[in-house]
């Protein structure tokens, strides 16, 4: 059976999915927290986390919109776009870096 969304996502961001996703597993698993709950307070976590560490505010973006897609392709019921993950989304383009 033709599978109409393996196609309409091209390999950079399937990989980029699979990439993000398997650094959230490891980052789940050092914070003792299982990666398939899919808590707020997790992916907010993750999502800031490597922009914390120096990366560009636009990473906390690309892991937003990476774990959408790896929580989608695993059935893990989970809305990445909440109001809480957009707020701090917006707060880290606003102010060039993760609110404390």
């Amino acid at each position: 059976m033709f599978d109409l969304s393996r196609t309409s996502v091209s390999e950079n961001t399937r990989r980029l999915m699979s990439v993000a996703w398997r650094r959230f597993v490891a980052f789940c698993e050092e914070q003792g927290v299982d990666p398939r709950k899919g808590t707020e307070l997790a992916v907010s976590l993750f999502i800031t986390n490597p922009y914390e560490e120096g990366r560009a505010p636009s990473t906390a973006s690309v892991y937003a919109f990476c774990l959408a897609g790896a929580f989608e392709e695993k059935g893990i019921a989970f809305d990445v776009s909440n109001k809480n993950i957009r707020r701090l989304l917006s707060a880290v383009r606003r102010e060039g870096r993760a609110p404390k």
